[in-house]
């Protein structure tokens, strides 16, 4: 948990401007002290000012206008410095604090902002993430959850929905003096409003717990639909039992084992949008029956780009899916995955959040529970093979198949380690990036010049036991004769990226086999974000999930939601609780990975 958050804001549509102010109640729950805050806000490329602010639709704005802000404790403005997040390597600003936060103490910070979005008069549907300035340390434990208390004007004709839930102004009051009694002094710090009229804005209150990314959606002409799920936390759980839709509805909400759904959706897509409903409320309720819980008590899906490409997270409870608009292009069973994938991400993506750069394990857990879901509907997994088949093809092509910006997995991690240990590593380091892990750009570059220098074709060398010969010396505890009667060619076996022994040191099931993929060429050629990222990441998810079993498989991904809810969780973080739950044999297996 990084804090509480108060903000009040002021939206205008019509402009696309931002402004506000904050106070944040950082809270230390480390066992070591702080002396340094990150915050993450706009961005620092010099020919690109945007800030980090999505929305659906709109034309391209101007690009002198920026995101600013003033940080304030006790009254006293601080110094901002650019640097790099050293997990992610992400811009961000570092506020050295004036005294160090020591475990268990907190600290009080004042934020004035300001900042933009691209306004368009053609936006039925605008979605902003990371509006406001976001605080985290760099200790271990620290992401960017928080409880949100969220005060928002904005013209009378918008509607507004956000990850939290909204509350009435008497226990907006409430809360807000629980945590900032009136000797506080909030109110010393006024926001540059630009001549906006509050008055002419109406106010909306909004609270929600523990959240890593306040969304908010804005709409004045877009229709939804919404429903319901219901969660039994016994694990037997039941199909929803309520599901209305409405063309200009009522705040729904959500209380204990409910789960409040939106979609919204252009005019003349409102039976698509009921078929992502159903399909969405069903989804719910297999995780929370699988996993015994849901995280949050409410879902916003909003239509993302015009071309069916897939999804993305906006922010905790808010989604986005691609094609709307062009629905019919795709089948019923793409737009069930698509749902049951974006969804997973509220479990890893948002509840438990990426360590890594470039992440790669959210992506391959949330590809694990959508095949789950597929399965359960009786829909063939032929995209989670594809996507593994991406992979085997850029593996056997030579392309840069490492998953850690084309450098060993091990050293990344000692450099990492050693970084933060030492805690003191000077500005140029931390611009560099001092996790060790490169940038996905970093790390092609890096790629790139070990291919020039020879280095390449040795990085993704084929290991000898795959360009053996198949024979009776070939290291697998399978008779030939057995082989030869095995449903899948034996070309496969020499596409493998790993040693052929592994299938008889480890016991891997022959049924494993059978449902390994081919190599696939990827339709618009190797793209690292596809090929590697999601194709190299589920492959390993997927083999380890037939070496522990279902059932054991489950139970890891269950400690780690309650492990790492709402923290930061990496692959070698991963890898100890697989080892911890399951023995050797997996931390064996996934040793293999670079």
């Amino acid at each position: 948990m990084s804090g509480f958050y108060y903000i009040d804001a002021c939206i205008n549509p019509g402009t696309g401007d931002i402004h506000g102010r904050q106070r944040v109640l950082f809270t230390n729950h480390g066992k070591s002290e702080i002396r340094e805050l990150y915050i993450f806000f706009g961005r620092r490329k010099s020919g690109d000012s945007r800030s980090e602010v999505r929305r659906t639709q709109g034309e391209p704005g101007e690009k002198d206008r920026r995101s600013d802000m003033e940080v304030f404790i006790d009254n006293n403005p601080l110094p901002l410095i650019w640097s790099k997040d050293p997990l992610t390597g992400k811009d961000c600003r570092i506020i050295r604090l004036p005294s160090a936060i020591l475990p268990e103490t907190s600290i009080e910070i004042d934020i004035c902002f300001n900042t933009y979005f691209l306004s368009s008069s053609c936006s039925l549907i605008i979605s902003l993430s990371r509006w406001y300035p976001r605080i985290t340390a760099m200790e271990e434990g620290f992401s960017m959850t928080g409880d949100f208390l969220v005060s928002i004007s904005c013209p009378p004709e918008f509607h507004i929905f956000t990850s939290t839930l909204p509350v009435g102004e008497e226990e907006m009051k409430r809360i807000h003096e629980q945590k900032f009694p009136p000797e506080s002094g909030v109110d010393h710090i006024k926001p540059i409003r630009d001549g906006i009229d509050d008055d002419l804005f109406k106010k909306s209150f909004f609270y929600s717990p523990s959240v890593s990314s306040c969304g908010i959606v804005l709409t004045a002409e877009a229709l939804w639909v919404e429903g319901e799920a219901e969660i039994d936390s016994t694990g037997e759980g039941e199909h929803p039992k309520s599901m209305k839709t409405c063309e200009r509805g009522g705040e729904g909400r959500s209380h204990g084992k409910r789960v409040g759904v939106k979609v919204f959706y252009h005019d003349g897509k409102r039976e698509f949008a009921e078929f992502i409903l159903s399909t969405a409320v069903d989804v719910i309720r297999f995780y929370g029956d699988f996993l015994g819980f849901y995280p949050y008590p409410r879902l916003i899906i909003i239509p993302g780009a015009d071309e069916p490409t897939g999804g993305c997270p906006i922010a905790t409870g808010v989604v986005a899916i691609h094609g709307f608009k062009k629905s019919d292009e795709e089948s019923n069973a793409h737009w069930i995955w698509i749902t049951a994938h974006e969804i997973a991400h509220q479990y890893f993506g948002e509840l438990v959040q990426e360590k890594d750069s470039p992440g790669w394990l959210w992506l391959a857990l949330g590809l694990y529970l959508d095949r789950k879901y597929i399965l359960y509907k009786g829909i063939a997994d032929e995209i989670h093979k594809k996507l593994m088949g991406y992979y085997l093809y850029s593996f056997n092509q030579g392309e840069n198949t490492r998953l850690f910006g084309g450098r060993s997995r091990r050293a990344n991690e000692r450099e990492r380690m050693a970084e933060v240990g030492e805690g003191k590593a000077d500005e140029q380091e931390k611009v560099k990036g001092s996790s060790g892990r490169t940038s996905e750009k970093e790390g092609m570059k890096e790629s790139r010049g070990a291919d020039e220098r020879g280095g390449m074709k040795e990085m993704n060398r084929v290991p000898l036991s795959l360009s053996m010969p198949l024979s009776s010396s070939m290291p697998l505890s399978l008779p030939l004769s057995l082989l030869s009667s095995l449903p899948f060619p034996l070309s496969l076996l020499s596409s493998l990226p790993f040693p052929l022994s592994l299938l008889s040191s480890l016991p891997l099931p022959l049924s494993l086999l059978s449902s390994l993929p081919l190599p696939v060429e990827p339709p618009m050629g190797f793209h690292y974000n596809t090929c590697v990222l999601h194709g190299k990441g589920f492959y390993i998810i997927y083999l380890l999930s037939f070496l522990l079993g279902d059932d054991k498989f489950r139970g890891i991904l269950v400690r780690c939601l309650s492990q790492f809810r709402h923290k930061r969780m990496g692959f070698e973080d991963f890898r100890r609780v697989c080892g911890e739950e399951s023995g050797q044999k997996a931390e064996e297996f996934l040793d293999i990975w670079d």
